[in-house]
């Protein structure tokens, strides 16, 4: 799980918490964590209870891009099980680009790419 390490964040944690009448989910702690310190100050300082709750709300619903990354970034799959979940998660124009994209083709060309820089990076250690 993410951690809270700012004031900042620990206040808008306290301020969602209090509307909320419920400790925090992991994904909805995640998002505030991810913030960066003025993001979180000026939630804590501008946004009311019921706003931030509001907010980790949209984020956290399940056609959420945050709820998609962090279930990808949580999962041990393959790259055509995650691919498959990419997919499913778009809707539209956006799941025919999704769909057309071929992953093999991409790791494919990441590997031979990753060969290359590690061999190329053997050759220049010094002795």
């Amino acid at each position: 799980m993410s951690t809270l390490n700012s004031t900042a964040k620990k206040a808008v944690v306290v301020k969602a918490e209090r509307h909320l009448k419920r400790p925090l989910t992991p994904d909805e702690i995640s998002v505030i964590a991810a913030w960066d310190e003025t993001p979180a100050k000026f939630f804590a300082e501008e946004f009311t209870d019921r706003q931030i709750a509001e907010t980790l709300a949209e984020r956290t619903a399940p056609d959420s891009p945050v709820v998609m990354l962090n279930s990808l970034a949580r999962a041990e799959n393959s790259i055509t099980l995650d691919r498959d979940k990419l997919i499913a998660f778009q809707k539209g124009p956006a799941k025919k680009v999704v769909r057309g994209f071929t992953f093999d083709a991409a790791v494919a060309g990441f590997s031979q790419w990753m060969l290359r820089l590690s061999a190329l990076c053997v050759r220049l250690r010094p002795i």
